[in-house]
């Protein structure tokens, strides 16, 4: 079976910013406490949950 033509170009476009996005964005390690403390648990409750992937979409105030 194929994929759809629309997901090769979502999967490129997505692949074109990504090196951008992961230098714009901070590690789990450079987050302020309170973002890293729920990181963990969330990332472990999608795990077990067989919920992913899971997508960042978030407006970020600290971020332009």
């Amino acid at each position: 079976m194929s994929e759809p033509a629309y997901l090769a170009a979502v999967r490129e476009s997505y692949d074109t910013v990504a090196a951008d996005y992961v230098k714009r964005f901070a590690t789990p390690d450079a987050m302020d406490p309170v973002a890293r403390a729920m990181f963990a648990p969330f990332a472990e409750l999608v795990r077990t949950a067989d919920r992913g992937p899971v997508a960042d979409l978030a407006h970020r105030p600290d971020q332009r």
